[in-house]
């Protein structure tokens, strides 16, 4: 789980990781275009990164070109 601070309530809120079909991951977070995006690697032993934009209150997968 990740934690939000909503500045205009001052209150915190839950935002859960990207839905990865996969039980082993490790998520980076970065701020890419003023969007947060997270980076998501997975599938060992052959590591696959997919990228994650926030919109609103959801994960958008995003292709890496």
């Amino acid at each position: 789980m990740l934690f939000g601070l909503d500045v205009e309530s001052e209150r915190f809120k839950l935002k859960t990781f990207p839905r990865i079909p996969h039980a082993d991951y490790d998520g980076n977070l970065v701020v890419f275009h003023k969007e947060l995006h997270m980076f998501v690697t997975h599938g060992l032993p052959n590591w696959t990164v997919d990228l994650w934009r926030m919109e609103g209150e959801s994960w958008v997968s995003c292709r890496i070109k």
